[in-house]
């Protein structure tokens, strides 16, 4: 996972490398084009009059999931209800007989597990995307002209 926004390392196996972007591990996953109001939109209202500002993108992130929890926990022992948390599934291949794994000189990368095996299943692809694909999306600028 990462922290502070997604970022890139560089893993080596057995001093080959491969360069993997990590995804952060709080805040969506993913989401459709959001309307951004000017001024402050008070979180509990029955209408906005606030003028729209723009519209943010939607996204997909499509790394494969491997655990996710709706809220966790401060040092303090107190709640952030709500603040999703994931951690994501990556793959790297090793020639029979490796010996090393290196992890990236990145400090906003953190790996929680390691596991060697071999799974035939880990090559199945769907045949159609499974989901929207908001590649190249930018934030949509309103026109403030009449």
């Amino acid at each position: 996972m990462a922290v502070q926004g997604d970022t890139d390392g560089t893993f080596k196996v057995d001093g080959r490398a491969t360069q993997l972007r990590i995804e952060d591990w709080s805040g969506y996953i993913g989401q459709w084009d959001n309307r951004v109001f000017d001024g402050d939109v008070p979180e509990l209202t029955y209408s906005v009059n606030n003028p729209l500002d723009h519209l943010d993108a939607g996204f997909i992130k499509r790394d494969p999931l491997a655990w996710f929890c709706s809220h966790r926990h401060q040092q303090d022992g107190s709640d952030q209800i709500y603040t999703y948390s994931y951690l994501f599934k990556y793959r790297l291949d090793a020639p029979a007989g490796a010996k090393t794994l290196t992890l990236p000189e990145n400090s906003r990368i953190r790996v929680v597990a390691v596991s060697l095996v071999q799974d035939e299943n880990d090559s199945t692809i769907a045949t159609l995307p499974l989901y929207d694909d908001f590649t190249g999306r930018t934030a949509i600028q309103l026109s403030t002209a009449n």
